[in-house]
């Protein structure tokens, strides 16, 4: 993985870039890491609250960039700042 994001970065500056965030999350499947550490570590990369819903229970884990809970929003919810990110095995 390393030695394709070397080359494909002297194509394209972006893919360098690119490439680091598809090993960040190759590595955290690598690890088989839970919900709560996917979500904590999405957080913490992107530098904002992200969460994760699971379709078919309706369980929603949000966390800071901290690494800290944080419940749902009160109210009305707003449109996501962030976009959806959909994961399959």
């Amino acid at each position: 993985m390393e030695a394709l994001a070397v080359r494909l970065s002297g194509l394209d500056p972006y893919v360098d870039g690119a490439m680091r965030i598809v090993a960040f999350y190759d590595t955290l499947m690598r690890r088989r890491v839970d919900l709560p550490a996917l979500a904590r570590a999405s957080a913490g990369l992107a530098e904002c609250v992200a969460g994760i819903r699971l379709h078919g229970t309706g369980r929603v884990t949000r966390v800071s960039p901290d690494g800290r809970q944080v419940s749902a929003p009160r109210g009305r919810p707003r449109p996501p700042r962030c976009r959806s990110l959909s994961m399959r095995r």
